[in-house]
């Protein structure tokens, strides 16, 4: 369910979550405590990463990392020795066992789509953020440098700004332990700290551009890292998708029929990979499903590398 819309300024660069300090009207302030507000306000955007960032900062090198790892890594078609009880044995691809494994990756299709989206978006989001940033604080330094005093107007605009952001926060507050709510936590949050960069671009007199609102399929795959994170990253096969395969099974034929897609898409090298004629025949039967699945066991959406995101059954 998408979050109601907010009014004008509706969602907070997470690098400054926290940046409102009430500013008190210009003529009741002398000029170089106003000063001292601006600089102060300007160099919020500084501050550190939340810990929940930090732990979406840290899964998304690790997703990257293995896409790196993965591509490069051979499959040796006679297959791996069972470390685990179940299964005969054997990580033959059959046509029962691929179809199994489509069948359950295509449950998580939609996820790995989004997830993949949400990254292209935020690789694209975070240098303008960065930029606009960077805009407000050489704005600080040139205030500090020419003892230039904020304009009255600006710190009106400001402490306006301050009351609205300041009320997206006391929600924010209100239902951040909420599990179910984690979007509009982040859509709040998000919110208040544009409000608070914004008004500090009014009180530096910065021409930092429009506004930055991080892109709400940014917002949605930092919700389902999230909730990827809280389950430990793993995922329980149903039954009917597991064609009598034991978990290490499906995990190392899921690897052997991601490689072949990789190989087809020109992801991977065709001697990465070894291919029985009659598993060759299964696969192409379904290629087109492989196909729509490989960009994402490219950019590591859909684990396929690793086989730890698999719950024993």
């Amino acid at each position: 369910m998408s979050a109601p819309r907010m009014s004008t300024a509706h969602r907070v660069s997470s690098r400054a979550p926290f940046a409102l300090v009430p500013v008190a009207h210009a003529r009741s302030r002398r000029l170089s405590s106003a000063l001292t507000s601006a600089l102060t306000l300007a160099l919020a955007c500084a501050v550190p990463l939340s810990h929940a960032e930090a732990q979406l900062g840290r899964l998304k090198k690790a997703a990257e990392q293995a896409a790196k790892d993965a591509v490069g890594k051979k499959v040796d078609p006679a297959g791996a020795t069972a470390t685990k009880a179940g299964g005969d044995g054997s990580v033959e691809i059959t046509t029962p066992r691929l179809e199994s494994i489509i069948a359950a990756l295509n449950t998580r299709l939609a996820q790995a789509q989004q997830i993949a989206r949400g990254k292209a978006l935020e690789a694209e989001f975070t240098p303008k953020k960065t930029a606009y940033e960077e805009c407000l604080r050489k704005a600080a330094e040139r205030m500090q440098a020419t003892m230039t005093p904020p304009s009255a107007e600006g710190i009106e605009k400001m402490a306006e700004l301050n009351v609205k952001a300041t009320a997206y926060m006391q929600r924010y507050a209100a239902i951040i332990q909420d599990k179910s709510r984690q979007r509009e936590v982040l859509l709040l949050q998000d919110s208040a700290t544009a409000l608070s960069m914004q008004g500090q671009a009014l009180m530096l007199n910065a021409n930092c551009g429009p506004t930055l609102f991080t892109p709400t399929a940014v917002i949605d795959y930092r919700v389902a890292m999230q909730a990827a994170n809280a389950e430990g990253g793993q995922w329980a096969v149903d039954a009917a998708h597991r064609s009598g395969m034991a978990t290490w099974q499906f995990g190392r034929i899921r690897e052997r029929v991601a490689l072949w897609a990789l190989i087809q898409a020109g992801f991977a090298k065709p001697n990465e990979g070894k291919f029985s004629e009659s598993e060759h025949a299964a696969l192409s039967a379904h290629a087109k499903e492989l196909s729509a699945m490989a960009p994402l066991f490219r950019d590591g959406a859909m684990t396929w590398v690793t086989w730890g995101d698999l719950k024993e059954w």
